[in-house]
């Protein structure tokens, strides 16, 4: 179901040329499944139709994609399912787990998406994937990355689906995410980040922020209510503290928020409109 739904996403944006995919989950999310690791069908809030327009050539495009993913191949160190044995040659759009869209005309084909989903990869994350530069979906979930998000993907400004989840991640929460100007689904979930969570990824315009299941600490942000999300997922964390006011003011545009298994205290603040339809907060 999973490559159904992200096919029908790349139809939506631009005819493909070819798809090559024979490994990954579903696409997005699994509302209301907290012990889960991507999977189930995005359901968030759509497709951003203010991307930039691509702007050089089909030849320099995919040239570009051959670079960013070879060097990323040379960064995986076990590939146990044999997937990357395609990544071989120019032709980009015939690598597993890579999506192309697009016409042989004038702009030509680039690549939209990667789906590598349950493929059991290890290896680390690199500054050259920044040169996909029409990429819109980055499935990762279910592997064995470790280390950090490059600090270009910030450059990646077509990116609108991120997931990261079920792998090896560390260090303090990834800022650089922040930057990624179209983003709208952010999964992390069941790695091991830890420090605080900033204040400023409530600020963004995200449907869904997924990030449970990981080792933040500390107070909530005292702007969570403010945020647009439709999903958040702070469970099994090491958060303390109050639930701040601003959750009383949260929009009815709020489905779903699960905070349990942290150490919080105090009330759940007057006013929360969220409650009504499925939020946890039992710590």
């Amino acid at each position: 179901m999973g490559n159904f739904w992200l096919l029908a996403f790349i139809l939506c944006q631009i005819i493909p040329t070819r798809t090559s995919v024979t490994v990954g989950g579903g696409v997005g999310i699994n509302i209301g499944n907290a012990d889960g690791g991507g999977g189930g069908v995005w359901i968030g809030g759509g497709i951003n139709n203010n991307n930039p327009s691509p702007s050089s050539s089909p030849v320099s495009k995919l040239s570009s994609a051959y670079t960013a993913l070879q060097a990323w191949k040379s960064a995986i160190t076990d590939d146990p399912l044999g997937i990357l044995k395609t990544w071989v040659g120019s032709n980009v759009c015939a690598y597993k787990g890579v999506f192309c869209a697009g016409s042989q005309g004038a702009m030509g084909p680039f690549v939209a998406g990667i789906d590598l989903n349950h493929a059991n990869l290890q290896g680390s994350l690199v500054k050259e994937l920044s040169l996909l530069s029409d990429i819109s979906i980055l499935h990762l979930n279910s592997n064995r990355f470790s280390g950090s998000v490059p600090e270009t993907f910030k450059d990646i400004a077509s990116l609108q689906e991120l997931d990261l989840s079920n792998n090896h991640f560390s260090g303090p929460f990834p800022a650089v995410v922040l930057y990624i100007p179209n983003l709208v689904y952010l999964d992390l979930r069941f790695n091991s980040f830890s420090g605080s969570i900033p204040d400023e990824l409530f600020h963004k315009r995200l449907d869904a922020i997924f990030l449970n299941n990981n080792q933040f600490e500390g107070e909530l942000p005292q702007n969570l209510g403010y945020s647009p999300a439709s999903v958040i997922n702070l469970a099994n964390n090491k958060l303390s503290g109050n639930i701040p006011v601003s959750f009383g003011l949260a929009s009815s545009k709020l489905k779903e928020i699960l905070l349990l298994n942290n150490q919080l205290t105090g009330c759940i603040p007057d006013g929360s409109q969220g409650c009504s339809r499925r939020c946890k907060f039992s710590t």
